[in-house]
Formats: C-alpha cells, sequence, structure tokens
C-alpha cells in the first residue's frame, strides 16, 4: 500500500480507554486491503464472542493527495492469546 500505519494505547474525550491505529497512503491507494482490512474483518468475524476488539468509531480525511483514517477501538489491556505463538524468526527490516 506504501503507506504508513501508527498504533497506540489512547483515551476517549471522557477518558475511556482505547486503542487508536492512524493510517496514512497515497489517496489513490487508499481504497486497498491494507486500508479496509479492519473493517472488513468486522464486518466478516465480528467480535469473535468477546476475544476481538470492538471497533468503535473510524474518521477518513484526504489532505492534497494523502489519505488518512484515524480509527478508535475498544481497547484489551488482557492477552488475547490463550497460548504461545511459534513464531519464525524476524525478516530484517529493509531500508
Amino acid at each position: 500500500m506504501a503507506g504508513r500505519t501508527l498504533g497506540a494505547p489512547a483515551r476517549t474525550a471522557t477518558g475511556a480507554p482505547v486503542w487508536l491505529r492512524l493510517v496514512s497512503a497515497p489517496e489513490d491507494k487508499a481504497s486497498r486491503k491494507g486500508w479496509d482490512g479492519a473493517l472488513d474483518a468486522q464486518h466478516a468475524f465480528g467480535d469473535l464472542d468477546g476475544h476481538r476488539p470492538v471497533r468503535l468509531v473510524v474518521h477518513d480525511a484526504v489532505d492534497d493527495t494523502t489519505a488518512y483514517r484515524a480509527e478508535m477501538s475498544a481497547r484489551v489491556d488482557e492477552p488475547v492469546l490463550q497460548h504461545d505463538l511459534q513464531l519464525g524468526r524476524p525478516r530484517p527490516r529493509r531500508p
């Protein structure tokens, strides 16, 4: 998608804990899989019986040729996985 994604714990104006995800991409690439993946997963799977954070709000904006999306989801403060994942070695990041 050639964009950027950041995520961090945040709080709403009323102090409720949430997860904030910020995405940016060139406007012409803002409709690809990485852009709508969270929304598609929410529609396809719902909250998976409480095992997937509920998406609360989405806000889209465009400035010049860059599209931006801010997503707020319910914050899960306890581990979601019930077992350790055995992942391979991390791949080096490209510069």
